[in-house]
């Protein structure tokens, strides 16, 4: 998902984790735990390295109930996957190999730890939208003497020029995981940003682009050239902005892009 360069904060490589019970306190039988209460729980990076490989290069999310004993140190055993979906990407896999990220409070009776019954835990794997053209936003200049309100964000413009907002959007057309991977090759940079100001042409596409930033190898400029074909701008910004003729801003942050779960070289 595009947005404003710096002002609309995202976290790279992290997947979303939901976690909640399947049934009631009032219906469930008293071997079943309701509301765990987790001492610890997966991490990001770990939900990272469980996500399915096909599934993360065909921008799968999925699902899945992991159904567990609790021993009574707060550990899960005897874990099965249930309900995992879409069927036949992994996902059912993924989550037993998380159980064991799982740790739960030990419940006590008189000051002994004791075995903590059955728990139900829905995941969700939401698939990382870290592709190539993140952050980019369409830019339109306020003039040089704009005093922007408390809710405008802005900044100078590449041109030195007065002052440009940015607006977010979601790209029409943009490549996915392998894609990325093939762009990127093995020796991308790892420094630096490289960014370019190119102008929507009114199929979407990016034209007239130039340069900037303190990333400008040959390898930076080769990996941004090879990207912006794959670019589509929609026809509106999220706010509501006809594209087509406008400026647009699209910067590659090396050091971010090194660490994308979908890109990650061993």
């Amino acid at each position: 998902m595009g947005a404003g360069m710096g002002l609309k904060s995202r976290i790279i490589g992290a997947l979303i984790l939901t976690i909640a019970m399947a049934t009631s306190a009032a219906a469930a039988p008293k071997s079943i735990i309701t509301r765990p209460d987790w001492a610890k729980r997966p991490t990001g990076d770990e939900m990272a390295a469980a996500y399915p490989q096909r599934a993360m290069d065909e921008g799968k999310a999925g699902r899945a109930v992991l159904n567990c004993n609790v021993k009574a140190d707060g550990s899960l055993v005897d874990c099965k996957a249930i309900n995992a979906t879409p069927k036949g990407y992994g996902f059912d896999e993924a989550a037993i190999a998380l159980s064991q990220t799982f740790l739960m409070k030990p419940k006590t009776i008189d000051g002994q730890a004791v075995d903590g019954g059955t728990v139900f835990i829905p995941l969700v794997f939401a698939f990382p939208e870290d592709r190539l053209g993140d952050n980019a936003a369409v830019l339109t200049r306020i003039g040089t003497s704009a005093t922007p309100t408390a809710t405008d964000k802005t900044f100078p413009c590449f041109d030195g020029l007065g002052e440009c907002q940015p607006h977010a959007f979601v790209w029409a057309e943009q490549p996915a995981a392998t894609l990325t991977r093939k762009i990127l090759g093995q020796d991308a940079p790892t420094t630096g940003i490289t960014f370019v100001v190119c102008t929507v042409g009114v199929d979407g596409s990016l034209q007239g682009c130039s340069f900037g930033g303190d990333q400008l190898s040959p390898k930076a400029r080769g990996i941004v050239e090879a990207t912006l074909p794959q670019l589509r701008a929609p026809a509106k910004t999220d706010d509501g902005l006809e594209t087509s003729l406008q400026t647009i801003a699209v910067p590659f942050e090396w050091d971010k892009i090194a660490e994308w779960p979908t890109v990650r070289r061993p």
